[in-house]
């Protein structure tokens, strides 16, 4: 049989991925079992090949099975000083990793920061998490986050509340999954966008800080220019 192929890229929702495979030619939906909320995280973001005529749901089994099989996987060899109780810890984290950057070498920078943050107890401060509380409660689209917005109470706010969000935040693929249970090691705090698709980062609010005026300056000049 002619294999047709479906690929889920990282970071989107379940709902977005939902979306997708609904529009996939020769995929069958039975209406009543696909209107069954699927859980955040679940679905692994991948290639995936298909005969014509495959029911929707095998598909999401795969996926489902595809991610627990790369969490356990990745539970049973991670660092033995990580700080999380298991592997939903370790897929909520990676969640929030996989909205923060696209880089790959940044990803293991990131969990180092946010693991560091939760044994300190100081909150992970994650804009990603503000705007999934706010799409998923209010059901609006967020280009961009206010200042005011940080205070929107949800329990997916890393502003408000310590430690790590109620749940994930999207479907992470394997690279924001292995960082977080092999994270790099040091005494990161903070990061903050460099203005050029990366990352500043630092273990000190005094540096953090000038880290966040180059940022000022380089959008200044953005609006100047």
């Amino acid at each position: 049989a002619y294999q047709r192929r479906i690929t889920i890229p990282e970071g989107l929702t379940s709902k977005e991925v939902v979306e997708i495979i609904k529009k996939k030619e020769g995929i069958v939906i039975d209406e009543k079992k696909s209107k069954k909320i699927i859980k955040e995280g679940t679905l692994f973001p991948s290639t995936y090949f298909y005969a014509y005529g495959t029911n929707f749901n095998i598909i999401i089994d795969t996926m489902k099975k595809k991610m627990i099989s790369t969490l356990i996987n990745a539970w049973e060899n991670r660092d033995k000083d990580l700080g999380l109780n298991n592997y939903d810890d370790v897929l909520t984290l990676a969640s929030l990793i996989e909205k923060e950057t696209s880089l790959s070498y940044e990803k293991s920078k990131i969990a180092q920061v946010f693991l560091n943050r939760l044994r300190l107890s100081m909150k992970l401060q994650s804009d990603p998490t503000v705007i999934y509380g706010i799409e998923k409660e209010l059901g609006i689209e967020k280009k961009e986050l206010k200042k005011k917005d940080l205070n929107h109470k949800s329990d997916f706010n890393t502003y408000l509340n310590r430690g790590l969000p109620k749940g994930p935040i999207c479907n992470p693929g394997r690279e924001s999954i292995l960082a977080v249970t092999n994270p790099s090691k040091g005494d990161l705090l903070y990061f903050v966008s460099n203005g050029k698709g990366g990352h500043n980062f630092s273990s000190d609010y005094k540096t953090h800080l000038e880290n966040v005026d180059k940022l000022k300056q380089i959008n200044n000049q953005k609006y100047e220019n």
